[in-house]
């Protein structure tokens, strides 16, 4: 996941697909919690810009766990070859 992260960074989404299938989803997660939350900081009573953010976020979380466990299963699969 690391190098995944550096390669999204290095603007790389090939090898960063190479490396993680997830690492891009996690990448986005992190980004928009980090928008999400100076968001909530700067807002006094919880803006409407926050909701949709957060509904965002928690779609990003969903698809992130759904292809980390895809990308599971296919390096499970191909290291019984």
């Amino acid at each position: 996941m690391t190098r995944s992260f550096v390669s999204i960074s290095h603007f790389d989404f090939t090898g960063a697909m190479r490396y993680n299938m997830a690492g891009i989803f996690a990448y986005t997660w992190c980004v928009l919690e980090i928008i999400y939350r100076i968001l909530r900081v700067l807002s006094k009573n919880g803006s409407v810009l926050l909701k949709p953010v957060r509904y965002l976020i928690n779609i990003i979380i969903v698809i992130t766990v759904v292809v980390a466990l895809v990308n599971w299963e296919i390096f499970r699969y191909l290291i019984k070859w």
